[in-house]
């Protein structure tokens, strides 16, 4: 992301603690809004031009209780009719992940980019209501969504359509073997494979894997200080995806996202997104890796059960790795 607007400093009229007991925080909200109206023009923030306010990100004192300010993003909570600048309220994040320094941005930043990751409609991809609420383990667990200090993973970049059409490769099954280049994931030229499930959806919101090559530079800089204790590194990573959408009528969302705990089995089910060969180790792939039944997480679900216990038919090996590329081969079995 590539981000630019204006920063303002308002006074609540009230105790902080007044605002408490509300995860909309409904009084406080539009009481800032309100408030601000003849400084900030709200129309100038709609990128989208539909007359509804993009974001806006309220960061209130790092002191601030823990519970009732832990950052977090979702639509207005005050009156749904209300509107500033003949503009409506969209997506409202408010959390006390203050910027600690003049030289340290580092949680304010990541913290929101994550925020702003659920704004743009991508869910959280670490688990609710679990002792181990990690969506992902290992040298491969981090990302934007589940514990933050790094890059969207390819599955967001996919999902937010980032991607150039040539930077999106697909396995042919009927093909045979294919062998792709999967180009540094933290450069502008990071690309990704789909190996789909029968038929792949023309928006991506069905069934598959996907293959990136991730790397500690850029926006993962962060990865290796911060998450000191776990395996970190580059190598290639491999995600089972499940992004079937859905639609309520009020809104579109995927169907096996956390906190769906219907549809996930409370997680033990289908979910939007795995880690093959999940677990607390070095679990990225380099040259000469070999991914096949014999590896943990590699399987496609059962929709009935939500098991992943349907054999695939094809395996991946890793080749070699030449400057900042891999290649990758998919073979039939």
């Amino acid at each position: 992301m590539n981000l630019s607007g204006k920063a303002y400093r308002y006074t609540c009229k009230n105790n902080i603690s007044s605002y408490e007991g509300d995860i909309y925080k409904a009084d406080f909200t539009t009481e800032v809004i309100k408030a601000m109206d003849g400084v900030v023009d709200y129309s100038k923030f709609d990128a989208d031009h539909d007359k509804i306010i993009d974001a806006i990100l309220f960061c209130v004192p790092n002191s601030s209780d823990e519970n009732e300010w832990r950052p977090c993003a979702g639509g207005f909570g005050g009156n749904y009719w209300m509107k500033v600048d003949g503009m409506s309220i969209g997506h409202v994040i408010t959390g006390n992940a203050a910027i600690k320094g003049d030289n340290d941005y580092t949680d304010f930043t990541s913290t929101y980019l994550h925020e702003m990751g659920h704004c743009m409609g991508l869910p959280d991809y670490y688990l609710y209501d679990r002792d181990d609420f990690e969506g992902m383990h290992g040298s491969a667990g981090y990302d934007l969504m589940d514990e933050a200090y790094s890059d969207f993973s390819s599955i967001s970049k996919l999902m937010l359509g980032w991607y150039r059409e040539d930077q999106i490769q697909v396995y042919d099954s009927s093909k045979g073997a294919q062998t792709f280049t999967l180009t540094n994931g933290q450069s502008d030229e990071g690309n990704c494979l789909i190996i789909p499930r029968g038929q792949l959806n023309s928006a991506y919101k069905s069934e598959y894997f996907i293959l990136e090559y991730t790397t500690l530079d850029a926006n993962n800089s962060q990865v290796k200080p911060h998450f000191w204790w776990r395996p970190t590194g580059s190598g290639v990573r491999l995600l089972h995806i499940n992004a079937t959408e859905a639609d309520d009528g009020w809104r579109k969302y995927f169907m096996y996202e956390s906190g769906n705990n219907e549809m996930t089995n409370n997680d033990e089910g289908i979910r939007f997104i795995r880690l093959v060969n999940d677990g607390d180790k070095d679990n990225l792939l380099r040259k000469g890796s070999r991914v096949d039944g014999s590896t943990p997480g590699f399987a496609w679900y059962d929709l009935s059960s939500g098991a992943q216990s349907v054999a695939t038919d094809f395996i991946i090996t890793v080749g070699d790795k030449n400057g900042d590329s891999y290649t990758v081969t998919v073979s039939p079995k």
